[in-house]
């Protein structure tokens, strides 16, 4: 019995250990804005336990959460597009992709992920909102914790975003 109640106040710690925040500076100015979806760039932490290297998991993770980031901005009044960036891409090169698109904002993301077997946690996630034009921080949001998969950590920040421009 103690092994039981051990082990679910792990699972309680580990679950509920985590912490988002989000901050919308102008919600009014932001709605019905162009926004491109830019290079989440994701490092592993840990691979099977052991420290990793970059990789092309690390690629597809940073892509996964950027696509899940797309409804919470489309229903806080943001037109979305997906500049399909790479993560080796400069961040000027960035900005001339969205410029080029006429996109207005970009957003920006990078975080830690650990990766066991075919499942990955995120250890900690932060995007921005960068005006395309004058490279302001308009939209900063932020996750830590663990246990948390890279679309579920994207959307707790996608979330908080959304409640902060209501």
């Amino acid at each position: 019995m103690p092994r039981i109640l051990f082990l679910t106040a792990v699972l309680s710690i580990t679950l509920f250990s985590c912490t988002t925040k989000a901050f919308v500076q102008k919600p009014a100015e932001l709605k019905g804005k162009k926004i491109g979806i830019g290079p989440i760039k994701i490092e592993a932490t840990k691979k099977g336990g052991k420290l990793a290297t970059k990789d092309t998991i690390c690629l597809c993770i940073g892509q996964s959460a950027g696509e899940a980031f797309q409804p919470y901005l489309q229903e806080a009044g943001f037109r979305v597009v997906n500049l399909y960036l790479k993560e080796i891409m400069d961040v000027n090169q960035a900005y001339l992709a969205a410029d080029s698109l006429q996109v207005d904002y970009i957003l920006f993301g990078s975080g830690t992920a650990d990766i066991q077997g075919k499942y990955t946690y995120m250890d900690q996630l932060t995007v921005k909102l960068v005006n395309v034009k004058t490279r302001e921080v308009v939209v900063s949001g932020s996750f830590t914790g663990s246990a948390t998969s890279p679309i579920k950590a994207a959307g707790k920040i996608g979330k908080k975003i959304l409640q902060q421009m209501k």
